[in-house]
């Protein structure tokens, strides 16, 4: 009986290693390899004035955290700006009133 016990105690040994040896390695393929997609997420944005009141048709661009313009555009006629499908990241935006002046000045 004991030299039984210690035949299974040797296979129980050499399961648990295997397990381990797999669990190991799925784990780095799983660390190197992104099996799911990432996301893409969104900016959205309510230019006001200080008094709190949106404004219409502000100046937005939109840059990476390095300072690299990914595009430029206009708040709605609610001051609402949204950028869609952007990776995941820091992004900087720059408001400005100059496209509503040059609205103006037409």
């Amino acid at each position: 009986m004991g030299a039984e016990e210690t035949r299974h105690d040797l296979w129980l040994k050499r399961l648990n290693t295997w397990i381990g040896i797999i669990a190991a390695s799925l784990a780095s393929i799983g660390g190197a390899y992104s099996f799911m997609p990432r996301a893409p997420g969104e900016i959205a944005a309510v230019v006001r004035e200080q008094g709190g009141a949106p404004v219409p048709h502000a100046h937005v661009e939109l840059l990476t955290s390095e300072n690299v313009l990914l595009g430029a555009s206009e708040t709605d006629r609610r001051g609402r700006y949204v950028k869609k499908d952007l990776e995941p990241g820091s992004y900087i935006l720059k408001v400005s009133r100059a496209a509503l002046s040059r609205r103006l000045l037409r």
